[in-house]
């Protein structure tokens, strides 16, 4: 019950986080137009660098606590607690001033845009907020304490609706920076305040090189995906223009945020894979097949129907960005795929092959610069940069699936139990979408609603018939009761 209630918590307080940015973050481009959204997309690389200044020891923290504790060694945990967190005070420190210098050394050849070369500063001053947030988040999921991380995560949410949808009217770009670091500041503070935690300043060596050993590999493998995004972002911002990485960025945030959220209920499985895997290795299969066809088919039944919808909602609310469509629909089809990888990756983890799953996102990072840089050189715009990132993404997703499949048991019996039920999501899924959006084009002079309308209903019996085909083969509905619990 402790189990289901945690799961049940925290999934809650994510699916709430990301609902409030969803809805602020795709309000924030009809405010600022194409330009300055171009401009807050390259900002926030600033953001996701940060992330990472610790070199993973909070996440090897967050591992080693617990473990300690499962040996009955609970003593050394003050040790590694201060150690980890003095570390990643002076580390995150030193790098927001490296980067603040290095924004202003690049201006004066780059001559950046007054509000980015400020914004940028801004957030760079500020970044340290974002690796301590991460830190008390960590180590309060070390202690079990999922109702004050969801806290947390609520006065974020709040925080960052509220400063910023009051402020981006009279402040524009700088009031949406406003409201993401006011979000930080308030919600570390409020965390540091229910948690109790004191911190005495140590640094420890050995301790030091131990959490980097453990959290590092899987620090990287969460964070080499956001790196994929940078890549797009940079390329278009370097080659194309803010205004082009603007009209690029509303595409790619609707498909990430749209893809996030099935997501949010992997949470629940994550225990019992690691678990399994402790005196069952080959019974991990069980949550690759099932849970990842259920995956696939939630993520593309919310990213194609927004593929459906997302000419009249550009049209509607985003008419200065008319010129995103094309690119918008290709992200949201091709970052559908990372539903295959969701899961994999805590596969690769459970069996302590973590360095496999950062070799094969290497490969992509690499594939995806060069396929990018391709497709400008070659001037094919934001459309190409879509298809070239794009194709990486589905050989990474489809990839690392396997690969987790094969983990296990180390060979691919059975195989086509989780190929077959796949392979019909995704070619009943993308050709029907088509054929619909060929029977029914989107006309933008008419300006109804009814075009629509019948476009979503056709989608919806599509839908149902796919859904009813999966539980007469694969039992999806029964899966979803089961592992999550539902009566």
């Amino acid at each position: 019950m402790r189990l289901i209630k945690d799961s049940f918590t925290i999934l809650l307080s994510n699916l709430v986080k990301q609902l409030v940015t969803i809805i602020t973050g795709l309000l924030i481009p009809r405010i600022l137009g194409p330009s300055k959204s171009g401009m807050l997309n390259g900002m926030r690389m600033i953001l996701d660098w940060a992330s990472v200044s610790d070199f993973g020891t909070g996440n090897g923290l967050s591992k080693e606590i617990p473990y300690l504790r499962g040996r009955k060694t609970p003593e050394t945990i003050p040790d590694l607690h201060n150690t980890v967190f003095t570390f990643m005070l002076v580390s995150s420190l030193l790098f927001s001033f490296i980067l603040a210098v290095a924004i202003i050394r690049i201006d004066r050849t780059q001559h950046f845009p007054s509000q980015f070369y400020y914004g940028s500063i801004l957030l760079a001053v500020f970044s340290p907020f974002v690796c301590v947030y991460q830190f008390l988040w960590g180590r309060l999921r070390a202690d079990n304490a999922f109702t004050i991380i969801a806290r947390m995560q609520y006065v974020w949410a709040i925080i960052f609706a509220i400063m910023t949808l009051s402020l981006i009217w009279k402040c524009g770009l700088y009031g949406v920076l406003a409201g993401i670091i006011g979000a930080y500041v308030l919600s570390t503070s409020y965390g540091f305040y229910r948690s109790g935690y004191r911190f005495r300043f140590s640094l420890n060596k050995n301790v030091l090189f131990r959490m980097a050993k453990i959290g590092f590999p899987l620090t990287l493998a969460a964070f080499i995906p956001i790196v994929w995004l940078s890549i797009d972002r940079f390329i278009i911002g370097k080659f194309l223009g803010w205004e082009q990485l603007g009209l690029y960025a509303l595409g790619l945030e609707m498909a990430v945020y749209v893809c996030a959220l099935p997501a949010q209920f992997v949470h629940a499985l994550v225990p019992r894979i690691y678990e399994t895997a402790g005196y069952d290795p080959a019974s991990v299969r069980k949550f690759i097949i099932k849970p990842t066809i259920i995956l696939l088919f939630i993520t593309m039944t919310l990213s194609l129907g927004i593929y459906l919808a997302v000419p009249f909602i550009v049209a509607q609310v985003y008419p200065s960005f008319m010129a995103c469509l094309t690119s918008a629909k290709i992200l949201l089809i091709s970052r559908s795929f990372m539903s295959l990888a969701i899961i994999s990756g805590f596969v690769f983890a459970a069996f302590n092959k973590s360095y496999l799953l950062v070799i094969l996102q290497l490969t992509t990072l690499c594939l995806i610069g060069a396929f990018d840089y391709i497709a400008v050189a070659n001037g094919w715009g934001i459309k190409g940069v879509a298809i070239a990132s794009g194709t990486a993404v589905i050989l990474y997703s489809m990839t690392s699936c396997f690969a987790a499949y094969y983990l296990p048991k180390r060979d691919f019996t059975g195989i086509l139990r989780l190929i077959l039920p796949l392979f019909v999501i995704i070619v009943v899924f993308i050709s029907g979408v088509m054929l619909i959006d060929t029977i029914l084009p989107f006309k933008h002079a008419d300006g109804s609603t009814e075009n629509l309308v019948y476009r979503m209903a056709l989608y919806g019996a599509l839908v149902a018939a796919l859904l009813l085909f999966l539980e007469k083969h694969t039992g999806i509905i029964q899966e979803i009761r089961s592992t999550y619990n539902l009566k």
